[in-house]
């Protein structure tokens, strides 16, 4: 049997691709301001992924987003450990989502999403394969809760629950938002919920200001 030439210069795009993975931790250790700009940028499409809209992502590509005060109580969650949920109050427009995004970006692990509350309804009820991706999320917000279908047998509410336990199970943080104020939060999660989020939870008011109207007027 004759031995063939090694033909070499097939190997070279193996080789290439090879050091270029070594190369580029390298880079990015050299010019941390790249590195972070990559990390921003990769969190972003994260949450884009995850059911977050541009409105809401495009002011957390930056590396300190623009303070309000939903976005002050997120840094207070944020620099905490014991409670695990988040939940935002206010008026609409006042940037509880962009601030759960927030979060999402920072401690959201791979898996972050964004579901409003009328559609985690439906889940929970209807749809298995949205009920499965709701499981799967590393960190979940709950968008406009109160404005979904409250029946007589409580399905949403023991839906809920059934997620603060899992959350909590796991080391998973959830976010919740509601154009409500607490009064109004209580008696629309009954009792035995709003005992666990008042223990539980870090339960922030952010005011009834539209960030979108004022920055209309500015502009």
């Amino acid at each position: 049997m004759t031995d063939q030439p090694h033909d070499f210069a097939a190997d070279l795009p193996r080789l290439f691709a090879a050091m270029d993975r070594r190369v580029t931790p390298l880079r990015a250790a050299a010019d941390p301001a790249a590195a972070r700009r990559t990390w921003l940028a990769d969190r972003a499409q994260a949450l884009l992924d995850g059911g977050f809209g541009p409105a809401e992502v495009d002011p957390v590509r930056v590396d300190n987003p623009s303070a309000t005060p939903a976005i002050d109580h997120a840094r207070r969650f944020l620099d905490q450990r014991r409670l695990g949920i988040l939940v935002l109050l206010g008026g609409t427009g006042c940037g509880k989502t962009t601030a759960g995004a927030f979060v999402a970006r920072e401690k959201g692990g791979s898996r972050p999403g964004r579901i409003r509350a009328t559609a985690l309804e439906r889940a929970g009820r209807y749809d298995r394969e949205a009920a499965l991706w709701v499981q799967s999320r590393t960190l979940l917000v709950v968008d406009d809760l109160g404005v979904e279908f409250k029946d007589g047998k409580g399905a949403f509410l023991s839906l809920l629950d059934e997620l603060i336990d899992v959350a909590h199970a796991n080391r998973r943080r959830i976010v919740l938002t509601a154009n409500l104020t607490p009064a109004q939060l209580a008696d629309r999660v009954e009792d035995r919920i709003w005992s666990r989020l008042s223990q539980s939870a870090l339960i922030a008011q952010c005011g009834s200001t539209d960030l979108r109207v004022e920055g209309r007027r500015a502009g």
